[in-house]
């Protein structure tokens, strides 16, 4: 009799394999929601801070431009004449920035005076994953 109550003790205290595939198959899912998001950020974060490098190389060639009358030959020149500080001419996967002065938009709607962007994660342009300073906030 003593021995049929502490069979029946030690069962109830332990878990079933059914239980514990459960337990697993629920953490195997978190870990899994959990991975998704956390590798998506990263992506997420270098477009950010190339918008937000886009933006501030915008506002110095408006600066430049209001001063001298026209757009800078190459994105070097506004470092050197201090319209740019401490700012990396890359974009956020440390491809240099595209810009061509002379690339104004066709379209007579449209005010585009030069081509500034990034490449985009793949750091081929042309392709749909590019980022262009004049579609940024579309």
């Amino acid at each position: 009799m003593v021995r049929n109550a502490t069979a029946r003790r030690t069962r109830r205290r332990a878990f079933s394999l059914l239980e514990l595939m459960l337990v697993v198959a629920i953490m195997g899912i978190l870990m899994a929601v959990v991975g998704f998001n956390v590798l998506g950020s990263g992506e997420r974060a270098k477009k950010r801070a190339t918008e937000a490098t886009l933006k501030n190389v915008q506002t110095a060639l408006k600066a430049y431009h209001l001063e001298q009358s026209a757009f800078p030959p190459d994105l070097q020149l506004l470092i050197t004449t201090k319209h740019l500080d401490n700012v990396k001419l890359a974009d956020g996967w440390g491809t240099a920035l595209i810009y061509n002065p002379t690339a104004a938009s066709t379209a007579p709607d449209v005010d585009q005076p030069y081509q500034l962007g990034s490449a985009g994660a793949d750091k081929n342009p042309g392709t749909a994953d590019d980022i262009s300073v004049w579609t940024i906030n579309r």
